[in-house]
């Protein structure tokens, strides 16, 4: 919200209130897994809606408060986050808490590109005169409105008026609300919803207020209500024993013709990355994103026509196939700068190999040092691990190969991006985390592409830099805990579903 009162801060902050009332016993009634009745107060449209559950009692706040407890400044943290809350002599258990209710909701009414939504909280205190009397000792006192025992608390009237379903549809009764949330896991700590037109709505008001498309830049906002328009996009968090868990569904008015499809990759690739990227089919959505460029921006289709002349490269043709099958990007560690390295699957390895070569001689020819001057980088031949392969100085620090491995694509920033492929030895596939990763996120066989990062090794790295050295001793110990984060992406249809899970030892 806009006022910076402390109850106002709590909502943000409910995830520390409510841990600390786990380990301390205290109650508050309600259920995570009920359907947020705060969304029948709302006005349908609405276009970003946040509930969180209230119920600090629950399953769910006691698996996040031994998370919480892994991390050395866990407690800390959460004693700094309660002192905005606190401060003034107000008590958690017997002036905080009771100015809560089992389910407290968040809706945002716009957003305007200053960074200052219009956002309302609505809540049914336990003990109301509690939630007043945090109100009017607010540095910035909100305006507050009882409404069927809920209180709903904003910066104006105007906005109450605005957020309130004043006898007309109200978001719960919206199918989609209803479909999104039913996609949803029942226990949880805090879900949110995206209402796709009513944010679209939402974004383009607020370039318009600041007279113009501002920082979204040219045709920004066609774009982003172009092609595929989102209907609407839920996710959940949830606390588990072994980390934190992220589920989400969303659906578009028309079904992008993506399919799930199993990575192969993983047993090719080495078996140390840190981050690791999949994806599949990525030719279909660079068609669409050129197909929307070319309805929402004048002369786009002229200017890529040219061009392709220039490159001697056709799009369709020659560039997208490069990307018609699997592909992964990773990271690994390396000196003075990490290793990354791109490994496509194209159908046809020697004609990608060949319009490769060619758009990089035609972009040598571009840049600063081009037209007569010193090249903007250097193309020589060179062999790695027994493979052709070309090489390319762009400065002392950078220098990037590519070659063809075995039916792959595969451009690098280090001669052992290649070597290794070529050489083989343990794979990602084989490594012991990523498979507890995958295990413990419950990844499908078939995705439309999923991102891994060894946090264990990540971290590793960050140490032996000594990024985490010298004045950063506590962040390095907080770090440590972390051990995975595997998000994945699979779908049907228009629908999509996506799930991430963070390991925490």
């Amino acid at each position: 919200m806009r006022f910076p009162s402390r109850l106002v801060a709590l909502p943000a902050a409910l995830a520390a209130v409510a841990v600390l009332a786990a380990c301390g016993g205290a109650e508050l009634g309600g259920a995570g897994g009920s359907r947020p009745e705060g969304a029948e107060l709302l006005a349908a449209g609405t276009p970003v809606f946040v509930t969180i559950n209230g119920n600090v009692d629950s399953g769910q706040w006691q698996a996040a408060e031994a998370l919480v407890q892994r991390f050395p400044s866990g407690q800390e943290a959460i004693d700094s986050i309660l002192g905005e809350i606190t401060d003034g002599g107000a008590q958690l258990e017997t002036d905080v808490l009771p100015a809560l209710g089992p389910e407290v909701d968040i809706a945002v009414l716009d957003l305007p590109q200053d960074g200052n939504p219009a956002v309302v909280m609505l809540t049914q205190p336990t003990d109301p005169s509690k939630l007043e009397k945090l109100l009017a000792e607010a540095d910035d006192a909100p305006v507050w409105r009882e409404v069927d025992g809920w209180y709903v608390v904003a910066d104006s009237e105007e906005d109450i008026d605005r957020a309130l379903n004043a006898g007309g549809d109200s978001l719960a009764d919206s199918d989609a609300f209803e479909e999104a949330m039913g996609g949803l896991p029942d226990e949880t700590l805090a879900r949110v919803y995206l209402d796709g037109p009513a944010l679209l709505e939402a974004v383009e008001a607020g370039a318009k207020a600041q007279g113009g498309l501002g920082q979204l830049g040219p045709n920004a906002v066609e774009l982003l209500g172009a092609g595929d328009k989102l209907e609407y996009a839920a996710l959940a968090l949830v606390a588990e024993e072994q980390g934190l868990r992220v589920e989400g569904v969303a659906r578009s008015e028309q079904d992008p013709g993506l399919e799930p499809a199993a990575a192969e990759l993983p047993g090719l690739v080495p078996a140390d990355v840190l981050l690791y990227g999949s994806f599949n089919g990525l030719d279909r959505g660079l068609s669409q994103f050129l197909e929307t460029m070319g309805k929402q921006t004048p002369d786009f289709d002229r200017t890529l026509a040219q061009l392709e002349l220039a490159l001697g490269v056709s799009v369709e043709d020659d560039l997208l196939p490069i990307f018609a099958g699997e592909g992964a990007l990773y990271v690994r560690a390396g000196a003075p700068i990490p290793e990354v390295t791109l490994v496509l699957s194209p159908d046809d390895p020697a004609k990608a190999g060949a319009t490769f070569d060619k758009l990089v001689a035609a972009a040598s020819l571009f840049g600063p040092g081009g037209e007569g001057g010193k090249p903007p980088f250097t193309v020589t031949d060179t062999t790695i691990a027994g493979v052709a392969a070309k090489k390319l100085e762009i400065n002392d620090q950078v220098t990037v190969y590519y070659a063809t491995v075995d039916d792959h694509l595969v451009v690098t920033t280090a001669v052992k991006g290649i070597a290794d492929l070529v050489e083989g030895g343990a794979s990602l596939a084989d490594d012991p985390l990523f498979q507890e990763a995958r295990d413990t996120a419950g990844t499908p066989d078939e995705t439309l592409g999923f991102v891994y990062v060894n946090l264990e090794h990540a971290v590793g790295f960050a140490d032996t830099l000594g990024m985490l050295d010298g004045e950063k001793p506590e962040l390095a110990a907080n770090l440590k805990p972390l051990r995975y984060l595997l998000v994945d992406a699979t779908g049907d249809g228009a629908e999509a579903r996506f799930s991430g899970f963070l390991g925490i030892a």
